[in-house]
């Protein structure tokens, strides 16, 4: 359990591009590190990338203010997704799900996109 949790350590950072939550819940220590980043993040099957879009739906559709916040700035600032693209999710989503959810998403895109690393 405890290599799980020190590995989901080191995945949340690698795709999140910021510190590991502290383990101080079962919330954060089953949940965040042992089972999300400690194991979905490195199941085979899906790259990366797919991840990543298939997270930053389902974010922006959980009204998660933070995740929202965090992974599409992640998916920008790491390369994984361009800008372009990302705009071509917020569009898709928007189409979808609906135009308002869209709009957060896409608030959250160019709040991203502003902030990126020089």
């Amino acid at each position: 359990m405890d290599k799980r949790i020190a590995r989901g350590v080191e995945e949340f950072i690698d795709v999140n591009l910021t510190p590991a939550p502290p383990v101080n819940s079962p919330y954060r220590q089953a949940g965040i590190l042992n089972f999300v980043f400690g194991h979905v993040w490195q199941r085979p099957g899906l790259t990366r990338r797919e991840r990543r879009i298939i997270t930053v739906a389902s974010v922006a559709l959980d009204d998660s203010p933070v995740p929202l916040r965090t992974h599409v700035a992640a998916a920008l600032h790491s390369g994984d997704i361009t800008k372009e693209e990302m705009d071509e999710i917020v569009l898709q989503f928007a189409a979808y799900y609906g135009f308002a959810k869209g709009d957060a998403l896409a608030d959250s895109v160019e709040a991203a996109w502003a902030g990126r690393p020089a």
